[in-house]
């Protein structure tokens, strides 16, 4: 058995450039803001099987705060916005079994892998976004935050072949599905270590 974890922090600047069009005026709104992020994860897996075949059930707890500051459209006269600052959480998990095969000749590798995940998602408030005009900022308004994307599946499967020690290439597909959600990405990395 084995836990894993990860604390992170993340720090970004976000510049948005928004075009407003009222009647004949047509100009392109423009603001900066930081956003800052905080990440905690904890996980937890047990290999099972006779190598080289892997059976593991594992399991993860994933908590991600962001706050971002406010800020202040310009060059949009009257209908540039002044935003609120605000903040929201996301808590996920995931209960899931990876299933592999590992073959290991003396030097050159070959592994495979097929995860398979149902995430949750504990719906945490998403708090809504507080806007006004620059020229009535008496009369605010409210976006709805984004909803919870609720319960759904991941699915990972990836191929790795190694020469030996230091040179090792993988390929990987994932998909997730939650809801009208859905994602697929694939990637392929080379290593060379020294």
């Amino acid at each position: 058995m084995y836990f894993d974890s990860t604390l992170g922090y993340g720090h970004q600047i976000a510049r948005d450039e928004r075009r407003v069009e009222v009647g004949s005026l047509a100009e392109l709104a423009e603001s900066e803001h930081a956003i800052d992020s905080f990440m905690a994860y904890l996980g937890a897996g047990l290999e099972l099987g006779p190598r080289p075949w892997i059976i593991e059930p594992l399991a993860n707890l994933c908590y991600t705060y962001s706050k971002d500051e406010g800020f202040t459209e310009a060059g949009a006269g009257a209908a540039s916005l002044v935003v609120a600052e605000r903040d929201g959480g996301v808590l996920l998990s995931e209960l899931g079994l990876r299933l592999g095969f590992a073959l290991d000749l003396d030097g050159p590798f070959l592994s495979a892998e097929l995860s398979t995940f149902w995430r949750h998602d504990f719906g945490l408030k998403s708090e809504a976004i507080t806007a006004s005009f620059v020229d009535a900022q008496d009369e605010s308004f409210d976006i709805a935050g984004a909803p919870s994307l609720g319960d759904g599946v991941r699915v990972e499967a990836g191929l790795r072949f190694g020469g030996g020690d230091s040179l090792s290439l993988a390929i990987q597909y994932g998909l997730e599905l939650r809801g009208a959600y859905s994602a697929s990405g694939l990637s392929a990395s080379l290593q060379y270590g020294f």
